[in-house]
């Protein structure tokens, strides 16, 4: 009785429009007939295509990949490969290395293989057990790990210890997500397309994320947040994720109401020592205005999500309206004017004399940070002691001091520490696999919402922490 034939997966690839199958034979795949498969080139080309199918400005940029993807693709033959596909002009390469870690080549797809007046092409290629083991490995290699030859290296050593298992099982999910397309959501896309004058048809933007192989994914050193395709992805794109295991199944998110003065106000001596320790030196500045009624009152009107009314507010009675529009649109600016407040150059803005700004809206912001003082000044004295530290992991990567940005990373960092040690660890640990995070934010499955919320909500207890949610 013969064999039952087993039905072979096929992948879409996308690659530039003026690359032909012969001539790419001719210039380099001939070489490593036996060797590569002509379907790792094309995965090479479907990474490089990314920025030209998804809303990128200039697509045209030099696009980070890590070295571990390239040598994953084509194996002991790596180094040779990108040299022939220079030589021949398929790619270019800058050999300049990340500004921020100091880790990836840059590649582009060369400008004469592109006519940016017509659509990519794609091909459909069946592919087999091995191909599909290296597409499980490319899932997990992350675009900003650092090489594991950085002994010496400290900022390396942190990030790897960052890392840990809540991190790897949230990108292993991000990476099996998948987009169904809802009518508004493809209408946007169209529109998007018009608007940076991308010949690509929509359907393509859903087609390259549900094929592509390779979600970019990373960890960003300062906030140690995981930014990945979905974090910056429109939020009607977004509502048509589906998990991979039911994809019939909605997804939900649920979402801390001000997340951001939340987690700023959440920061105490506690919390700092168990999931910041590298700020330590935060500590008993903490200590000092943590029980202060002042801080006490912060804490309480971003933990309702009711800070930027009381702000606008108090502006209002001094200076008038904060802006014209809608309540929303005002309500969007006041959001924009407390963050210049909380995480703005307090040295700069004590120094800087009111009536001599003409800009409108910096004279508001300078008006509005008067206010933040004037309302909440014990925070003021707290946050002005935490950015006058001498931090060296807020020195950006030219080198320059941004200590006043210390405060903005100490509850980034908090951030994190509590969502990926606490939340995806609970969540995980209650035997719920299907979890992502936008942030702060958790992508689950809408048949889990609220047992996943009941949760959430039980583990920001433990740790003295009652976020409202959306």
């Amino acid at each position: 009785m013969p064999r039952k034939k087993i039905p072979q997966k096929k992948i879409t690839l996308f690659y530039p429009n003026k690359i032909k199958l012969s001539d790419l034979a001719h210039d380099v795949t001939n070489e490593y007939r036996g060797k590569i498969d002509q379907i790792n080139f094309f995965l090479f080309f479907n990474i490089l295509s990314a920025p030209y199918l998804t809303f990128n400005d200039e697509p045209a940029q030099y696009f980070q990949i890590h070295s571990d993807i390239i040598r994953c693709i084509f194996r002991s033959s790596c180094r040779k490969v990108i040299k022939d596909l220079v030589k021949a002009k398929y790619i270019q390469v800058n050999n300049g290395y990340s500004n921020a870690l100091h880790i990836c080549k840059s590649y582009r797809i060369h400008p004469d293989r592109i006519d940016l007046s017509t659509p990519f092409s794609f091909i459909e290629q069946e592919y087999n057990q091995h191909f599909e083991r290296k597409l499980q490995t490319l899932k997990m290699l992350n675009f900003s790990q650092r090489k594991k030859d950085d002994e010496d290296d400290e900022q390396a050593k942190y990030m790897r210890g960052i890392i840990n298992d809540n991190y790897k099982h949230v990108i292993n999910q991000t990476s099996n997500l998948f987009l169904v397309p809802s009518n508004e959501a493809l209408a946007y896309v169209t529109n998007e397309c018009k608007r940076l004058n991308n010949p690509n048809p929509a359907e393509y933007y859903f087609t390259y994320f549900n094929s592509s192989p390779i979600k970019s994914i990373g960890v960003d050193a300062f906030g140690n947040r995981l930014h990945s395709v979905i974090t910056n992805m429109a939020k009607i794109i977004r509502k048509c994720l589906r998990y991979q295991s039911s994809p019939a199944v909605r997804t939900i998110e649920i979402d801390i109401v001000n997340s951001q003065p939340f987690f700023l106000s959440a920061v105490t001596s506690e919390l700092i020592a168990k999931y910041v320790p590298v700020a330590s030196e935060a500590i008993p500045i903490f200590c000092k205005y943590e029980n202060d009624n002042n801080f006490i009152k912060f804490k309480n009107y971003c933990r309702d999500g009711r800070i930027y009314e009381y702000l606008q507010a108090a502006y209002e009675l001094d200076y008038g309206s904060v802006c014209k529009g809608t309540k929303e649109e005002q309500r969007d600016f006041t959001k924009t004017l407390t963050y210049s407040a909380l995480f703005g150059d307090y040295e700069l803005k004590d120094n800087t004399v009111l009536a001599g700004i003409k800009e409108i809206d910096a004279i508001k912001k300078q008006q509005f940070y008067l206010v933040f003082k004037e309302q909440f000044k014990a925070v003021y004295n707290l946050f002005k002691e935490v950015k006058a530290l001498q931090w060296s992991f807020t020195v950006n990567n030219k080198g320059e001091r941004k200590q006043y940005a210390n405060n903005c990373l100490l509850a980034q960092r908090l951030e994190s520490g509590v969502m990926y040690n606490q939340i995806i660890s609970a969540c995980v640990g209650s035997g719920y696999e299907e979890i992502t995070t936008v942030h702060d934010c958790l992508l689950v499955r809408e048949d889990e919402y609220s047992e996943i919320k009941e949760i959430a909500e039980k583990a920001f207890n433990e740790i003295n922490l009652s976020p409202k949610f959306k």
